[in-house]
């Protein structure tokens, strides 16, 4: 539960930065300039083609985490999939990164095909 307050508290700030540009239009710069510049469907492109890659991303560390048997998984594989959640995902993913990482060392300790 800690962990959770933690991680939250650590988004707050990441959340005020990106609403700064909404919060004080007339700064100039920032990403909805260089959306702008993409035009509207240059930016849905865009912002599709990054999503797909996060959705793939996601779906490699889950299958990672899969093969991972269950007593040196440090987290749960369905839980890469809070990369989605903005901006929540600035600050977790930093954290399932280092519990995929932690998990396959853990794994490899018993597995001889990792080591």
């Amino acid at each position: 539960m800690l962990l959770v307050v933690f991680k939250v508290l650590l988004t707050l700030p990441v959340a005020w930065a990106l609403a700064w540009p909404l919060v004080h239009p007339s700064v100039a710069g920032g990403i909805f300039s260089e959306l702008e510049a993409l035009g509207s469907i240059g930016a849905w492109i865009l912002t599709l083609v990054f999503l797909i890659a996060v959705f793939f991303y996601c779906r490699d560390l889950q299958r990672s985490l899969t093969l991972v048997k269950p007593p040196s998984r440090v987290a749960s594989p369905r839980s890469v999939w809070l990369m989605f959640l903005l901006p929540y995902n600035f600050i977790e993913d930093f954290f399932i990164v280092a519990h995929v990482a932690r998990s396959l060392r853990r794994e490899a300790r018993h597995n001889k095909a990792l080591g």
